[in-house]
């Protein structure tokens, strides 16, 4: 039984060593390096406020648009009543025009 806890005793003793050499390995080795640099989340969250910001600006102009139509719409509905008014009241001038020629007509036949 001894032997096996020798045995035992010298597997735990060697782990922290092999963990210590795979790790000066891992440190002496060249890095690894990436040419376009490195990357960060903050890299990430500025290009997607990026996106957002042109996302944002290509919307608002649309949304703007409505309100200037909605707005033009209704100018150009009250515009149109204006008209129609108008041209009613000019026909019923044109009507009482008439009838006061048609009177006038009347009265220069009868002399």
């Amino acid at each position: 039984q001894a032997e096996d806890c020798d045995a035992f005793d010298s597997d735990v003793d060697e782990a922290p060593t092999a963990q210590t050499m795979f790790m000066a390995n891992l440190s002496s080795a060249d890095p690894i390096t990436d040419e376009a640099g490195p990357s960060y989340d903050s890299d990430i969250l500025s290009e997607n406020d990026t996106f957002m910001m042109i996302y944002n600006d290509m919307c608002e102009p649309s949304v703007s648009n409505l309100s200037r139509n909605a707005v033009a719409k209704n100018s150009l509905t009250t515009e149109l009543a204006t008209y129609r008014e108008q041209v009613e009241l000019y026909k019923r001038r044109a009507k009482f025009e008439l009838t006061e020629r048609e009177q006038k007509i009347n009265e220069q036949l009868r002399l």
